[in-house]
């Protein structure tokens, strides 16, 4: 868990900050006030009505609140799909000890990534038409590195959110936020 104070604090500048690390959500409380976290962190909350996460902050509707934060997400889990190993796709490696946030941070400039076989990461600009499969297809191998990591055949997806294929630049999320009651949100 990370949290930065700024008095210019924008969502772009906290999701700079955030992406820095191993992070899958970040947030903004009182319009300056940057949080980083995973959900693996986000305890039970209570979402809140969108109109109490209206801080202002530059360049952005939704910067958190009175004891309320703005959640944004980095990516959004698509699904498990065919996976051919001969198919011509972006190769983000083979790597050691891999999860699904190592992959993520292989493929940054990418629209969409992937994981198979348990230790393979794959980036890609567009997903081609294959059969989108069960999920429990994808839980069939374990990562090297702890959760799943998609199985013979098979690829687990996500997308980068509000990202266009190959933008390396700034991830706007400002309409994919959830406001939730900052007291039992994150943990110190």
């Amino acid at each position: 868990m990370e949290r930065v104070e700024r008095n210019n604090m924008t969502v772009s500048m906290c999701s700079d900050i955030c992406g820095k690390g191993a992070y899958d959500k970040y947030g903004l409380q009182y319009g300056y006030r940057c949080y980083c976290g995973n959900q693996t962190e986000i305890l039970e909350s209570n979402d809140r009505a969108e109109g109490q996460c209206n801080n202002p902050c530059k360049g952005a509707p939704k910067c958190g609140g009175n004891q309320v934060i703005a959640i944004y997400n980095y990516t959004s889990y698509i699904g498990c799909y065919s996976y051919t190993p001969n198919e011509s796709i972006h190769v983000g490696g083979r790597v050691e000890f891999l999860t699904p946030t190592i992959c993520r941070e292989i493929c940054h400039t990418y629209k969409f990534f992937g994981v198979t076989q348990g230790s393979k990461c794959y980036c890609r600009s567009v997903i081609s038409n294959t059969p989108q499969r069960n999920d429990d297809e994808c839980n069939e191998l374990p990562c090297q590195g702890g959760p799943t990591c998609g199985g013979s055949g098979y690829i687990a997806i996500w997308d980068f959110v509000n990202r266009t294929p190959k933008d390396s630049g700034n991830i706007s999320l400002v309409n994919t936020s959830t406001c939730l009651d900052i007291l039992i949100l994150f943990t110190f």
